[in-house]
């Protein structure tokens, strides 16, 4: 599943269940806050993504509390069996640099 997402300022998804699946959401314009069950939140920022293996299930929020839109792209897939045990693993650390693709006739 890929979803292109807009959240307007003030804007939440409220904490939701997911299980048995990776999450990568990439932010292409603005900010979105991305609240856990344990209620540690981390600002995801244009240009930034993050990853969610989901395991055998987690919670978690996602808002938006800046001032303008945050558009993001999100892709949900199936989990391949996983060496971890099951357990829920958050990584957004990382930013990935889009570039244009431009064919050539």
């Amino acid at each position: 599943v890929v979803n292109d997402e807009l959240l307007k300022p003030g804007g939440a998804f409220p904490i939701h269940h997911h299980n048995d699946v990776e999450i990568f959401s990439y932010v292409l314009e603005g900010d979105m806050t991305n609240k856990d069950a344990n209620g540690v939140s981390k600002r995801i920022s244009e240009g930034s993504c993050y990853h969610v293996t989901c395991g055998e299930g987690t919670h978690f929020a996602e808002a938006n509390l800046g001032e303008k839109v945050c558009r993001y792209i999100q892709v949900l897939g199936g989990m391949q069996d996983d060496p971890h045990g099951g357990l829920p693993r958050l990584y957004q650390d990382a930013s990935i640099y889009i570039s244009g693709v431009h064919l050539a006739i």
